[in-house]
């Protein structure tokens, strides 16, 4: 019976050493996983960065435009001239 125990006992173990391979391969598979994760993470907060610079620059041009806008008088008639247009007299006349 003892050869029998021995001969049990290698099963046993080659099971409990396939059983800690795969473990060991399953951690490293969700650590894999993790970092690519961590990577992602970072890729679109750089992207979502740049897209609030981006959203910060359109703020800051349509402020500029409006400001613009207040201040174009160039339509308002006040250049002499009752069309409103702001480049009359500008061009030479046509012969």
């Amino acid at each position: 019976m003892g050869r029998l125990a021995d001969t049990l006992k290698k099963a046993t173990d080659a099971k409990l050493g396939l059983e800690t391979a795969v473990d060991a391969d399953v951690a490293g598979y969700v650590e894999r996983v993790e970092q690519v994760h961590k990577r992602r993470q970072q890729v679109f907060m750089k992207k979502h960065g740049e897209l609030d610079l981006d959203v910060t620059d359109l703020a800051e041009f349509e402020s500029d435009l409006e400001d613009f806008a207040k201040n174009d008088r160039s339509s308002a008639g006040e250049t002499g001239n009752s069309s409103g247009d702001a480049y009359i007299g500008t061009n030479p006349p046509k012969r």
